[in-house]
């Protein structure tokens, strides 16, 4: 396991961070983008949106989902550890023999 993601759990941090460039995704379009399987993407989708995290609403036939307010601190929250732990790792390979 590499140090740099040593915090993160692969699928539910990747579905959070997939949202952050496109704020309304379909289920299918965000399982694409975060390279998880639709089925384990859904399973996640219904504990963010109990936790607060996701709106889900129809346009037409499909389903979207975007962060709420709750759901984007979250999602600023990840990118500073990810970033911290960048920096950290960087520095530490800097400073090895």
């Amino acid at each position: 396991m590499k140090k740099d993601n040593f915090f993160f759990v692969r699928a539910p941090y990747y579905v959070i961070t997939s949202l952050r460039e496109n704020e309304e995704l379909c289920i299918w379009e965000l399982a694409r983008k975060s390279g998880i399987q639709y089925a384990y993407v859904h399973k996640l989708l219904e504990k963010f949106l109990e936790a607060g995290l996701i709106e889900v609403y129809k346009k037409g036939r499909k389903c979207y989902i975007s962060l709420t307010e709750r759901g984007k601190e979250v999602r600023k929250l990840l990118n500073k550890i990810e970033s911290f732990l960048r920096v950290e790792n960087k520095n530490e390979k800097e400073g090895a023999i």
